[in-house]
């Protein structure tokens, strides 16, 4: 019977049928010289790092150049080594804090690039370049909005109170930079609530004992409230003065514009500024003077019926415009409130705790 040595032919890896044939000092020998040339490989070669990682930056350190020609001595090895940067945890979105800044028309246009606007923002809030480093912008041109994202509540307090005008284009610009609501959050509505309070004043005397208020603000003249609250749950009673109101949820209404009477937009992000404004109860272009304008009959643009006005609160057209936004804001609050919940257990795990349908009274099966 033929014995296998060590001095013959020798494989890196071999099928799992071949180790009963070959003998034990055959496959220890093997093992050995593979180690050995695993670890001359993990010497010589370099580091490898992912090709696809754009934030990856390599510095490589090469050897000294020998210039005289000399043979390097046996054992010794050129490295390369890489070092790369961190990688940055990147925050959810449901973190970022948005601040709002409404610019007049026609502000946003092509030749006003993004980045110095940004620039031109940050500066007027007197803000360090480390901390207006981790602000991004979104805008909005047919809108002339713009939204400022950082994940900072100080940052954002600074955007919201203390920038108050811009220059732009050698003109200066008043502006009014508002926080809008966090992403998981829902709107509630109080009434009669005997007078007209700033914003301060509602945060103080408001109370909820079911939900956490995040901000409040008077519906323009009227006694209503509208009230900010975390989560996706409206509680039935909010406490103002420590008197009990009824709260319901909010049914936001399309927004309409004074200006061109369409609906989508307000009077101050009307795309047509340029064009004379048009009456509001018969829909034709106001002259220079107002006073020298007289209405002969009411005209409605989107029903094109002379029976009712354009903006008229009976307008069917805008009647299902307004049924539309509310059905709109009841599924997302609906959407998120699932989102947010844990879900169910499943059916398998019910069936599993509950009682077999053919097993007496008072036995659970587990």
């Amino acid at each position: 019977m033929q014995r296998w040595h060590c001095n013959q032919p020798r494989l890196l890896l071999s099928p799992p049928y071949l180790r009963l044939a070959y003998p034990l000092e055959f496959r220890v020998c093997r093992q050995a010289r593979f180690d050995e040339r695993r670890s001359f490989h993990r010497r010589s070669l370099p580091s490898i790092t992912s090709a696809d990682d754009l934030s990856t930056e390599m510095d490589f350190a090469a050897s000294q150049v020998n210039e005289d020609n000399t043979p390097s001595p046996e054992g010794s090895w050129n490295t390369v080594s890489a070092n790369r940067k961190p990688a940055s945890t990147a925050r959810p979105r449901s973190e970022l804090i948005t601040v709002g800044i409404q610019l007049p028309p026609g502000t946003l246009t092509p030749k006003l690039p993004l980045y110095d606007l940004l620039s031109t923002i940050t500066a007027a809030a007197n803000l360090s370049p480390k901390t207006s480093a981790e602000v991004t912008l979104q805008a909005k041109p047919a809108q002339s909005l713009v939204f400022l994202k950082t994940h900072s509540p100080l940052t954002a307090h600074s955007y919201s109170y203390s920038l108050t005008s811009l220059e732009l284009n050698g003109k200066p610009i008043t502006i009014k930079p508002y926080a809008l609501s966090p992403p998981i959050s829902c709107l509630g509505v109080i009434h009669n609530v005997g007078g007209h309070f700033t914003t301060s004043q509602l945060l103080h005397d408001l109370e909820s004992f079911t939900s956490d208020i995040l901000a409040a603000r008077m519906m323009g003249s009227t006694e209503s409230v509208l009230i900010t609250f975390a989560g996706t749950i409206i509680p039935p009673f909010v406490y103002f003065k420590r008197v009990s109101f009824r709260c319901r949820p909010h049914k936001p209404k399309p927004p309409t514009c004074t200006r061109c009477l369409a609906i989508g937009h307000r009077a101050h992000q009307c795309p047509q500024h340029s064009v004379p404004a048009k009456c509001r109860r018969c829909a034709s272009p106001l002259p220079a003077d107002p006073d020298a304008h007289v209405c002969a009959q009411p005209w409605c643009i989107h029903c094109k019926v002379n029976t009712h006005s354009s903006l008229d609160s009976t307008c069917p057209y805008l009647l299902a415009k307004q049924r539309d936004c509310a059905k709109a804001a009841f599924l997302r609050r609906t959407a998120m409130r699932r989102a947010t919940q844990p879900s169910p257990p499943s059916s398998s795990a019910h069936e599993l705790l509950s009682p077999p349908a053919t097993s007496p009274p008072g036995l659970i099966r587990r």
